[in-house]
């Protein structure tokens, strides 16, 4: 009896060895790394446009793939999810939710939810934009009385892109603030070309570059600088050194992969302006009616919530319109911002140590903004913003 009992004991234990060996033989296969996700399965997730397409991702698909099972095993899938562009709600919510481990954010506004949820930076898209970030301008065509956006009337016609578009729609209605308008939106780039040009609408919005090469079209003006999209790697992924190694595989992809998926080495770019602008066109849009012409891009004062940080004395926009010099060796500059008409008045010697501050000659018509300083009555019903530092009055170029 004692004799049968050790025997079962003994083979219990070469049993238990045995599976033990097993395991740990599958842990050194596999490079004694756990998944990188709880189903294994990474997601790159994009936004298709024409030019950059569901077959365009194929090769990066394989090829991260292929150099995450060196190291967690043949277990990693990899996979593709896109959306269309006009998708704007989807697309927010699989960042939001983090359903892309992988995310090519293809606008600023994508990119800026993607920071807000804890996505970490990989690299920017868009290589060949120098240094990653352009403008759009407002255009008509090169015999149109209009010169200003100021000469625009509630009958005036402008054509913009799709609703949420950052560049042809977002910008636009920030610099339209205060005016109305006949609106015409959901146009592609070149759609807002066409229309201008048959006349179907007095004035476009339109990318810089692209303008530039087209001689029937004359800009009135252009925009602040707007940063592109970028990649971005999932929180999901928990593990630093796992969003680590998938940083350096992108990073290392061969040169084709990444021109056919819009990707470079680069450092993150600057969204914090374009997020103000972003802030400030979404409280304007929540109390526009785009179903009639003319548009009244405005909202009365009840609709518009005092609570809402970026509406406070603490940043103030607008475009010089009116300029003169005092006594005091200081330059008196006229804006409107909400509504209202502010005196900005900045020393004459302070000029030339603020970026991008034009010759006194060239001041006027120039956008500006006032950070920082809180409005004090003045003459006239205009109230007066002193500035006393550099930093507290920036110019856009």
């Amino acid at each position: 009896m004692f004799t049968k009992s050790k025997l079962h004991y003994r083979y219990f234990i070469k049993r238990t060895l045995l599976s033990s060996l097993v395991y740990f033989s599958f842990l050194l296969i596999s490079g004694c790394q756990p998944p990188i996700k709880s189903d294994s399965t990474l997601t790159i997730g994009f936004v298709e446009i024409n030019q950059y397409r569901k077959e365009n991702y194929e090769e990066l698909r394989k090829y991260l793939e292929t150099q995450l099972r060196k190291k967690y095993g043949d277990v990693v899938q990899v996979k593709l999810d896109s959306l269309p562009v006009k998708s704007v709600t989807d697309i927010e919510e699989k960042i939001t939710d983090k359903k892309w481990d992988v995310a090519f954010t293809l606008r600023p506004m994508y990119s800026i939810l993607a920071k807000t949820n804890n996505y970490q930076f990989v690299a920017r898209m868009f290589p060949e934009v120098k240094n990653g970030y352009f403008d759009v301008a407002f255009f008509v065509k090169s015999g149109s009385p209009i010169h200003d956006i100021n000469d625009l009337k509630s009958d005036s016609t402008i054509a913009l892109g799709d609703y949420g578009n950052d560049a042809l729609f977002i910008m636009p209605i920030y610099d339209l603030f205060g005016r109305a308008i006949r609106v015409s939106q959901g146009n592609s780039a070149q759609d807002i070309i066409e229309k201008v040009k048959s006349g179907e609408a007095d004035i476009g919005i339109g990318y810089t570059s692209l303008l530039q090469q087209d001689k029937d079209l004359r800009i009135l003006n252009t925009s602040r600088v707007m940063p592109v999209g970028g990649l971005y790697i999932s929180p999901e992924i928990k593990n630093p050194q796992d969003r680590d190694f998938i940083t350096n595989i992108l990073l290392d992809a061969p040169i084709d992969i990444q021109e056919k998926t819009n990707y470079i080495r680069g450092s993150e770019l600057n969204y914090e302006m374009f997020r103000g602008i972003a802030q400030r066109a979404d409280q304007i849009l929540k109390c526009v009616d785009f179903t009639h012409n003319p548009v009244y891009l405005y909202c009365s004062k009840t609709s518009m919530s005092s609570s809402t940080p970026y509406l406070s004395w603490d940043r103030i926009d607008g475009i010089v319109d009116g300029v003169e010099s005092n006594q005091d060796r200081a330059i008196n500059l006229k804006i409107q911002d909400q509504g209202k008409t502010y005196l900005v008045i900045v020393p004459q010697d302070m000029l030339q140590k603020i970026p991008y501050a034009p010759p006194i000659e060239q001041l006027n018509r120039t956008r500006i903004r006032v950070m920082n300083v809180r409005p004090t009555p003045g003459i006239g019903g205009l109230e007066k913003l002193q500035i006393t530092k550099p930093e507290q009055l920036k110019f856009f170029k």
